[in-house]
């Protein structure tokens, strides 16, 4: 359910996200406020964690979105943190959110999260959901003729109630009508530019169209294109792999097989059979892979980060045959991969909305070029990870690891990765030069900031976008600290042989 392991990327998708929803006049929920990170005991786990890291990871995936973009409620969550319910805790609601920050919007807690409304609302808590009848109402009625809550403090939470309540009634417009189709179109751009390249051996992508095809395994015809659990929706229209196939690509010569039961990991033989023999008969082979929905979702925490055993099993045998294999990746988060080296190509479109099926044909067949970069990193294997020996936990989740999450944790720790962080392949070639910093010249009453320009050319033969990533560090430091910290992304298109200059200014929090 969230962004990215980096609280920079976090925080701006978030903000940019928020800030778009709420120029159409929708309010949005930020949420899980805070430290919420597992599903195990998630209405009682106590997050142990020090305020350092508190500051810098967690709160910092907050914080831009809650100053810059002012969404219209914000969501505690479940969990305890440093002891007290993320509903009622004074640190997270009433010295950080309302006082440092200035939230001024409704905070709600998740469903059923709230443990003690009237020990809540002082600190900045507003509105517990779901509606749970009267008898709560009358709760908060006793609290203030007792003295126990302040008519003041339970007058400001109404307040803010009413004010969302206006703002929605002032936004709201009758007969609001869009167009589905471009819609999904767009949709499918979006799935287009997120898909990241983790593997192009050789160059077999894209695919070439007169070349008979065999597409294999059941995602193909069962797309995995959303998450379980809360985030589960309705898309206004959705296509297979193989729909699109015979819509978009209709003179592409394709068979396909199933290969592998997607409910259950067992080896169906026949399944198999069917599938070696119908790669068998074509040039080369596209696979699709994945987690199925019921081995991520809401309300459980995986304990693997491994692929169903049947799919791997029948990718091993697909390499037998000699034939180039694309992989399509269907995952909601990474995975390990024991069966890299059977794979030529591999294509991570994570679970990526309606538009997925045809933007993975698309960028399969070059009708489009790969640009996305990895939101988080990617293990050589589970253990690997900086939470391994106690996630998740059952009373107290003690956050051990500190500042040094994802690719913090691996680059301090020098240890290899799978993918990292960051990373992601193109159709075309990208060169980078002429690095300049300004230094900054003090003007009174304005922010310091830095600048840093750098050119990017495609030097390839195909158009393309590239994401161009800054980071920054600290040589010498009398504190431990990361070796280094996202604090720049812009995404430029380029023709090939086109160079463009992209500037980033870094201010006083960078």
């Amino acid at each position: 359910e969230y962004f990215s392991e980096d609280p920079y990327l976090s925080s701006h998708m978030a903000k940019h996200h928020i800030l778009g929803v709420q120029s159409q006049g929708v309010g949005t929920s930020l949420k899980h406020f805070a430290v919420n990170n597992q599903e195990t005991r998630r209405m009682t786990v106590d997050a142990k964690v020090d305020e350092r890291t508190l500051r810098e990871i967690y709160l910092a995936s907050f914080e831009t979105a809650v100053k810059e973009a002012k969404p219209w409620s914000i969501m505690a969550a479940y969990n305890k943190v440093n002891g007290d319910y993320c509903c009622e805790n004074p640190h997270l609601l009433g010295d950080i959110l309302r006082k440092e920050w200035g939230y001024d919007g409704v905070v709600l807690s998740d469903w059923g999260a709230a443990n003690d409304q009237v020990t809540g609302i002082p600190f900045g808590f507003d509105l517990r959901m779901p509606y749970c009848g009267t008898k709560y109402r009358d709760i908060l009625v006793e609290a203030v003729k007792s003295g126990k809550l302040q008519e003041k403090d339970l007058d400001q939470s109404v307040r803010r109630i009413l004010t969302m309540i206006k703002k929605g009634v002032e936004r709201h417009r009758d007969g609001v009508q869009y167009d589905v189709k471009k819609h999904h179109e767009l949709a499918v751009q979006a799935a287009m530019e997120s898909a990241v390249l983790l593997k192009n051996e050789r160059g077999v992508l894209p695919l070439e169209q007169q070349k008979k095809t065999a597409v294999i395994g059941a995602f193909a015809n069962h797309i995995r294109y959303q998450g379980g659990g809360s985030s589960n929706i309705n898309p206004t229209t959705l296509n297979q792999i193989l729909n699109v196939l015979d819509g978009e690509y209709p003179e592409t010569a394709y068979e396909y097989a199933k290969g592998y039961r997607l409910k259950q990991d067992l080896v169906d033989e026949a399944y198999e059979k069917e599938a070696l023999k119908c790669a068998g008969r074509a040039e080369q082979i596209l696979y699709c892979m994945g987690l199925p929905y019921g081995w991520e979702s809401e309300g459980f925490d995986r304990k693997t980060l491994q692929l169903p055993e049947n799919q791997i099993r029948l990718l091993g045998k697909l390499k037998e045959t000699g034939k180039p294999i694309v992989v399509l990746l269907f995952t909601g988060a990474p995975v390990e991969m024991p069966w890299l080296e059977n794979a030529d190509a591999i294509l991570a479109m994570y679970t990526a909305g309606q538009g997925a099926a045809e933007a993975a044909i698309r960028l399969v067949y070059g009708a489009g070029n790969p640009c996305g970069k990895l939101a988080e990193t990617y293990p050589k294997r589970l253990g690997h990870t900086p939470c391994a020996l106690n996630y998740p936990q059952k009373e107290e989740a003690v956050y051990e690891e500190g500042i040094y999450t994802g690719y913090r944790y691996y680059e301090k720790k020098e240890m290899d990765t799978l993918f990292d962080f960051g990373y992601g392949l193109s159709y075309t070639t990208w060169e980078y030069s002429n690095l300049s910093v300004e230094k900054p010249t003090f003007d009174a009453g304005k922010e310091e900031t830095l600048t840093v320009t750098i050119q990017v050319k495609n030097t390839g033969t195909m158009a393309g976008k590239e994401i161009v990533e800054l980071y920054i560090g600290k040589e010498k430091s009398e504190v431990s600290r990361a070796v280094k910290e996202l604090k720049g992304f812009c995404k430029v298109y380029c023709e090939p042989g086109e160079t463009k200059e992209i500037k980033f200014l870094l201010d006083k929090r960078s």
